[in-house]
């Protein structure tokens, strides 16, 4: 999958039009946690600056070793689709390597908490009524973070989290399979997580 196409993705979760599959017999899904260890690929990836939501910028760390950033801006496709969205962009890391791994992240900023709570709710179904094993940790803290991770491995993707924070919403996707990736589901945890608590709209 190329960093053309999952822009595409994203505003599919953003309208709820997006079918996945996965493969058969995966192995029972981990368990989210609070508390996360920042490995070296979590640490390459992060950046230090305040994350921009229509620019992308900061989202991730420029150009870790073997993959190149590319960011965009989604806010207006996405605002065609879901007029309350306010917000809305794309930072990808693709390999140079054909068919290599990649890291997709998709920010959403809404109008409202509601409509936020309501899109995350949608991928969650989106989740459930396409069989897909999935892992959960809610806050009844409107302060701290909800977000879900579901293992796909097919299709030309490992793994998806999608975190929400407020009027705020983000993904992380990793792919085309979790045996090629550098990143394990702690790591797009941690990742997710780092980069909602640098997003200040």
């Amino acid at each position: 999958m190329t960093r053309f196409l999952l822009p595409l993705l994203f505003i599919a979760m953003i309208s709820g039009a997006c079918a996945i599959s996965s493969e058969s017999g995966q192995a029972p899904e981990p368990e989210l946690s609070h508390e996360l260890e920042i490995t070296d690929a979590v640490g390459a990836a992060l950046a230090a600056v305040p994350v921009n939501a229509d620019t992308c910028e900061g989202v991730l760390a420029d150009n870790p070793p073997e993959f190149t950033l590319a960011t965009q801006s989604d806010t207006s496709a996405a605002v065609k689709e879901a007029q309350q969205v306010e917000l809305s962009c794309t930072a990808t890391y693709e390999s140079s390597t054909p068919n290599g791994p990649f890291m997709s992240v998709g920010l959403i900023k809404f109008e409202s908490d509601e409509s936020a709570v309501e899109k995350y709710e949608t991928i969650k179904d989106g989740f459930v009524i396409n069989s897909l094993p999935i892992s959960e940790l809610n806050n009844a803290d409107e302060s701290l973070m909800d977000h879900v991770s579901v293992l796909i491995n097919g299709d030309g993707m490992g793994r998806i989290i999608a975190v929400r924070q407020n009027s705020r919403l983000l993904t992380v996707s990793i792919g085309p399979t979790m045996d090629v990736v550098p990143w394990t589901a702690s790591d797009i945890e941690v990742i997710g997580k780092s980069i909602m608590k640098r997003w200040n709209d």
